[in-house]
């Protein structure tokens, strides 16, 4: 099993874009911009850090998911946070 402390470092706003990802399976940034009530460009920008972080993958031109080694984990960590049930 990893160690997924670093998990515990994760920005709540993190949390509540991965939590809305997974939920979705797979999103484009329009829908994630429109479910989220933000900006265009803050959208974007969480979505390029969590690309960087590799905890997200672009599945195909503009559309992206929880990357598939992560899930298990992030799932896991979720439910312990209370943030999906």
């Amino acid at each position: 099993m990893p160690d997924t402390s670093s998990l515990d470092n994760i920005d709540d706003d993190w949390l509540i874009y991965i939590s809305q990802i997974m939920l979705h399976r797979r999103i484009s940034v329009g829908t994630l911009q429109r479910l989220m009530d933000v900006s265009n460009e803050k959208c974007d920008g969480m979505v390029k850090a969590l690309l960087r972080s590799g905890i997200i993958l672009e599945k195909s031109p503009g559309i992206y998911g929880i990357n598939f080694f992560l899930e298990p984990y992030l799932t896991k960590f979720l439910k312990e946070r209370m943030v999906i049930i």
